[in-house]
């Protein structure tokens, strides 16, 4: 185990203020012994994993990186690979959050992606015209029918007014039987 050091002599080999050691202490970053000293080198690995490196002022040598503030007698070096801290992890998942996000921006700009409200409102446009013309179809084309097909309107055999009926309640059970299906816009995978 490495010798224990103070707050102050901690802060020498880090190379940060004594009041920047006393912060990380109040601040549960690094942990003092109950006799309130410290093990360099759990301080520093502590100190890493809770600090933004680009923010900190903790500047190693290489001596120091490679041995460790004050290397036991006979140490060795940890056999498993040093592991990401935590906010090295959380800044990775905050830039990968970020870079979707401008690629998504990049795909709406580019008019590669629309929005889905824009999308909703041309469908509803679009779905609301086309039952108007099939609604107005049988008055439209009742007595071109009649005629075409031979039958007399005065004879009483059939007449426009009944083809239009007819037509009407079949085209209505159509855009029934149409309005059940839904809509959706996700492309398949």
């Amino acid at each position: 185990m490495t010798e224990l050091v103070s707050g102050r002599r901690l802060a020498a080999i880090l190379g940060v203020s004594p009041t920047a050691v006393r912060n990380a202490i109040r601040d549960g970053r690094i942990t003092a012994q109950p006799d309130g000293r410290l093990d360099p080198d759990a301080a520093r690995r502590e100190w890493t994993a809770s600090t933004d490196p680009s923010r900190s002022r903790v500047r190693t040598s290489s001596k120091v990186r490679e041995q460790g503030a004050q290397p036991a007698k006979g140490a060795q070096p940890p056999d498993e690979p040093a592991q990401p801290s935590a906010f090295q992890l959380h800044r990775a998942d905050k830039e990968g959050w970020t870079a979707q996000l401008r690629r998504l921006e990049y795909e709406r700009k580019a008019g590669r992606l629309v929005d889905a409200e824009e999308v909703h409102n041309a469908v509803f446009t679009l779905a609301r015209t086309a039952r108007d013309r099939w609604l107005n179809w049988p008055n439209r084309v009742a007595a071109i029918m009649a005629h075409e097909i031979g039958i007399d309107p005065v004879t009483g055999k059939a007449d426009a007014n009944s083809v239009a009926i007819v037509l009407e309640r079949m085209v209505r059970e159509h855009l029934t039987e149409m309005g059940q299906e839904t809509l959706n816009l996700r492309r398949p995978r």
